[in-house]
């Protein structure tokens, strides 16, 4: 894993997987701040200019969601019909940089994303 500024991560290729990390002040170096602030794993899906556009593997939308409203309802059924199945899918997001370069970027190593990999595949094995 590398950390890198705001600058060298919007020029990392779409695939890139990331988490963004917390810069400290000069001096400020409070375990509870980066606790608090690092982020799971992303998957960096684009950029623009000024933004990027990432995938959250854990994150996903219902596949029959059409709206936010549609994604509650099928929500909150599931929560009142335990057990009931629906399909979701993962979904590219946008980020607005708005920390401007108070945050730098964690970048996981390809060994790393491989470990990853090697870990899902054993739950899939084992759990379904």
């Amino acid at each position: 894993m590398k950390i890198v500024d705001r600058k060298t991560f919007m020029q990392m290729p779409k695939g890139t997987v990331f988490c963004k990390f917390p810069r400290f002040d000069e001096g400020d170096h409070s375990s509870s701040k980066l606790a608090f602030a690092v982020q799971e794993p992303m998957i960096l899906d684009g950029t623009t200019e000024s933004d990027f556009y990432y995938i959250e593997p854990g994150f996903m939308t219902p596949v029959d969601g059409k709206s936010s409203t549609e994604d509650d309802n099928i929500l909150m059924d599931m929560e009142a019909n335990l057990g009931k199945e629906y399909p979701f899918e993962a979904f590219s997001s946008r980020d607005g940089m708005y920390e401007g370069d108070e945050v730098g970027f964690a970048i996981y190593s390809r060994s790393e994303v491989e470990e990853m990999i090697c870990l899902l595949q054993k739950a899939l094995k084992e759990g379904y």
